[in-house]
């Protein structure tokens, strides 16, 4: 009886983990989104700064 408590809780923690290390993977993904969407913003910008000093002088 001992046992089978013992495997539960085992089985019960290395679920915790596996869902946790899910949220950790969900979360790194997502900033990597929001890290290529906000370079891509700047090097637009930029690009548009670069194109009016141009056309400017």
């Amino acid at each position: 009886m001992l046992d089978m408590m013992i495997q539960l809780m085992g089985f019960v923690a290395q679920n915790e983990r596996y869902k946790i290390r899910e949220r950790q993977m969900q979360g790194i993904k997502l900033l990597k989104q929001i890290y290529r969407i906000k370079k891509r913003e700047e090097l637009a910008k930029t690009q548009e700064e670069t194109k009016n000093e141009i056309y400017k002088a």
